[in-house]
């Protein structure tokens, strides 16, 4: 099991999802409306910082309506996220795109 870090999307519901790709400092982090990478202010990244990250997270939890277990992976470029998608059993799909205005594919 180990440790992990939480990750907050808005755009996906009031679901704290976990995460074992950032530093596993039990830290939250938030994917906020624009896809920015923004760290919890009690959090350990606050002081290292996100705006440099690149590169894929995933992140997961249970769907609190239907107890399902969800996967979703965005991609993040210094600290942007252009895309959000989501796992299903034929392959990833596009839920979220990141462009000048969020929306929803």
């Amino acid at each position: 099991m180990g440790m992990f870090d939480y990750i907050k999307v808005p755009a996906l519901g009031d679901i704290s999802f976990q995460t074992k790709d950032l530093e596993c400092v039990m830290s939250s982090v938030t994917i906020n409306e624009q896809g920015k990478l923004i760290a919890a202010d009690d959090s350990y990244y606050t002081q290292s910082g996100l705006g440099q990250f690149c590169g894929c997270i995933n992140f997961y939890s249970e769907e609190p309506k239907t107890g399902r277990w969800v996967d979703y992976r965005a991609t993040v470029r210094n600290g942007q996220c252009s895309m959000i998608e989501k796992m299903l059993p034929s392959g990833w799909k596009i839920k979220i795109r990141y462009d000048k205005k969020k929306r929803k594919v």
